[in-house]
């Protein structure tokens, strides 16, 4: 289970850090669920605030600069994707 997990995630989100973060958050929710084990399910569920959360920390670290051009690209139709 735990290698079709892993496989899961790094094919869906082409990221190994992607993949690492999403089953750090699907790790954490399962606990706090009293459950035991990591599911393909939970993992989809955590995916949407674990992309929140790399956006947001990785945008943390642009300057001024490169803020205004990722802001543009975005506007302009780009993807809001790290």
């Amino acid at each position: 289970m735990v290698s079709q997990t892993a496989s899961c995630l790094t094919r869906s989100w082409h990221s190994f850090r992607r993949a690492i973060d999403n089953l750090r958050r699907s790790v954490y929710e399962v606990r706090d669920r009293g459950m035991d084990t990591v599911t393909l399910a939970v993992v989809h569920e955590v995916v949407p605030e674990t992309e929140k959360e790399l956006i947001y920390t990785t945008f943390s670290k642009l300057t001024r600069d490169q803020r205004v051009l990722y802001e543009i690209l975005v506007e302009d139709g780009g993807e809001s994707q790290v």
